[in-house]
């Protein structure tokens, strides 16, 4: 229908009903002028769809990158070419999903091959890639959904989708165990109580991203920026979180136990009752951070610059301090700097005793 408003129904995509796609809403009713141009538009709109419930790998690969370019170039289609792209995620991931996920994450990053290595293996050719392909490719996703992921992430940052729209609803509580994320665009995302074990975050924006009770175990996020995240209860033993962005974030009574936080920015962080037993925080900035309660037994924090922290009640058995710039220090007490390591070098707050054992006499 040409003329005034014309009703884009989805239909079927491939396999998949219009029901399978709840982003979608049914039907998409957009203004369409009767030229040339919208009618391409429109075309190409419908085509991109049609392919994405190709089997083949190589359709849906196009279909991804004809909607995202259309996405890209139409303000028209801007929206529905991120819902359709977010609802083709949620569909090909989501475990046990009603509507015909094709693997759930679990498979993907091989813990439903018990047995096998969990090394990368290359995929199956395209025409073989079907439901029933057992795959065990590491801790990748399937080829499509990483496009997918791509070309959502650089919709968000070209047309403004500021608040992780085309992520945060089918990563939310979701068992995302080895997920591939880097670079992606997590900003404000609701990721409560997610498994992201292993997952590989580098780079992502992760910007007050809802993270509380998350397992963030042996995750990688080197150079990722969770400012202002919310990260309360959240198990982080063994990630790598260096060079990271935590300026003001929540991270109160989260297990950051042999956790890597190397040149972090911890600036006006909250880590009050948070275990980082045996943490390495080498050069790490907590300045005005606040560690009350905080388990640092063991930790490295050499040439760690902690001004104007409060460390009232935490916990510095052992704990290193070499170089370190204590600085304006609250809440500090003589009988937990005693229990702690440090060198001449150690800076510490006004009213502090430096322990003989420090010196390089001893």
């Amino acid at each position: 229908m040409i003329g005034g408003l014309q009703s884009v129904t989805l239909g079927r995509v491939g396999a998949l009903t219009v029901k399978a796609w709840p982003a979608i809403k049914g039907t998409l009713c957009r203004t369409v002028d009767p030229t040339r141009k919208q009618r391409k538009l429109v075309g190409r709109y419908t085509a991109g769809i049609g392919q994405l419930g190709s089997e083949a790998l190589d359709v849906r690969l196009d279909g991804i990158y004809a909607l995202e370019s259309l996405g890209a170039e139409s303000k028209t289609y801007r929206h529905p070419v991120v819902e359709v792209l977010s609802a083709f995620v949620r569909e090909h991931t989501i475990p046990d999903h009603p509507h015909g996920a094709r693997r759930s994450w679990a498979a993907w990053s091989g813990r439903a091959t018990s047995g096998r290595s969990a090394s990368l293996e290359p995929p199956a050719p395209a025409d073989q890639a079907t439901s029933d392909t057992p795959l065990d490719l590491g801790r990748n996703p399937d080829t499509d959904v990483q496009a997918a992921l791509t070309a959502l992430g650089r919709l968000s940052s070209k047309i403004g989708i500021s608040r992780a729209v085309p992520f945060s609803a089918w990563l939310h509580g979701m068992d995302r165990t080895g997920a591939w994320l880097c670079e992606v665009d997590l900003t404000g995302a609701r990721l409560e109580g997610a498994d992201l074990t292993e997952a590989s975050l580098h780079g992502a924006d992760l910007t007050e991203a809802r993270l509380e009770g998350a397992d963030l175990t042996g995750a990688q996020l080197t150079g990722a920026d969770l400012t202002e995240a919310s990260l309360h209860g959240a198990d982080l033993t063994r990630a790598w979180l260096d060079e990271v962005d935590l300026t003001g974030a929540r991270l109160e009574g989260a297990d950051l136990t042999r956790v890597l936080l190397w040149k972090a920015n911890l600036t006006r962080a909250s880590l009050d009752g948070a275990n980082l037993t045996e943490a390495l925080l080498w050069k790490a900035n907590l300045t005005r951070a606040s560690l009350d309660g905080a388990n640092l037994t063991d930790a490295q924090l050499d040439l760690a610059n902690l001004t104007g922290a409060r460390l009232d009640g935490a916990n510095l058995t052992r704990a290193c301090l070499d170089f370190a710039d204590l600085t304006g220090v609250e809440g500090l007490t003589q009988t937990q700097v005693d229990v702690a390591r440090g060198d001449e070098q150690t800076v510490l707050p006004a009213g502090i005793t430096r322990p003989a054992c420090w010196t390089e006499s001893e």
